[in-house]
């Protein structure tokens, strides 16, 4: 059985049940409207799709460096994560849907890289990375 994923502008994706099995919360009914973009939305379902309701090693912390390819167990995680940091906006929004979809390894993955760009830099290009 399928289940319906939608975006705030309309577009859906299906993803299968097994996909779903990572969030509680999708696994309660076959349609949602989630709060992202279209843009998004396709990242997320790929996200879902690539891990296939696995459960996913947790990143081992502290972290002790900024390179997501090590990082990382799945390499491909590293690769999604680094492709949607490129907007720090994009990061954000992906890190509220996991928040709000209950996926725990996506928020993991999130925070993880959100920490990545302050790791061992001085406060101010901190601050200044995160506007």
């Amino acid at each position: 059985m399928s289940i319906e994923l939608c975006s705030r502008n309309g577009s859906c994706v299906h993803v299968t049940e097994q996909q779903c099995r990572l969030s509680p919360i999708l696994r309660s009914n076959n349609y949602h409207e989630l709060p992202c973009s279209s843009e998004l939305l396709d990242k997320f379902a790929s996200y879902l799709e690539y891990h296939d309701g696995e459960d996913v090693t947790e990143i081992k912390k502290p972290i002790h460096c900024s390179d997501m390819i090590k990082l990382c167990e799945h390499k491909w995680d590293a690769y999604f994560i680094d492709d949607i940091a490129s907007s720090t906006a994009e990061l954000y929004e992906l890190m509220m849907l996991a928040r709000q979809l209950q996926i725990t390894p996506l928020i993991d993955l999130c925070c993880v890289k959100f920490s990545t760009f302050i790791k061992g830099k001085p406060l101010h290009l901190a601050i200044q990375h995160l506007r």
